[in-house]
């Protein structure tokens, strides 16, 4: 699962949501990371200390998934669990850290 997100615009979306075991933030371009708060809409999350992870609300994610299944539902639930085990979660635990790539890395990995 990733969200695109084009910091340019604020346009985001969610994408292969069914693959619940990873999770990341695919934005256009390297030349646009590290982030910066004001490129990521605040419904969606905030960056993190670095630019180049960022913290997506969990409500977020359920609302741009859309309906979905219990199935679908208990993956998320155990994709945070293991989130909240390695520390990835926020402090007040409403937001889960993803790790910003591009286009280019994702096919560079795969």
């Amino acid at each position: 699962m990733h969200i695109t997100l084009d910091p340019a615009t604020g346009a985001h979306a969610l994408v292969d949501a069914d693959v619940v075991t990873s999770f990341s933030v695919v934005v256009p371009d390297a030349a646009q990371l590290p982030l910066r708060a004001s490129d990521v809409p605040a419904a969606l999350g905030w960056p993190a200390g670095d630019g180049r992870h960022l913290f997506i609300r969990q409500d977020a994610v359920r609302s741009l998934a859309g309906e979905r299944d219990e199935a679908w539902q208990s993956g998320f639930a155990a994709m945070l669990g293991y989130a909240r085990e390695k520390g990835w979660l926020s402090p007040d635990g409403s937001a889960v850290q993803a790790h910003c790539t591009t286009p280019e890395d994702d096919s560079a990995s795969g």
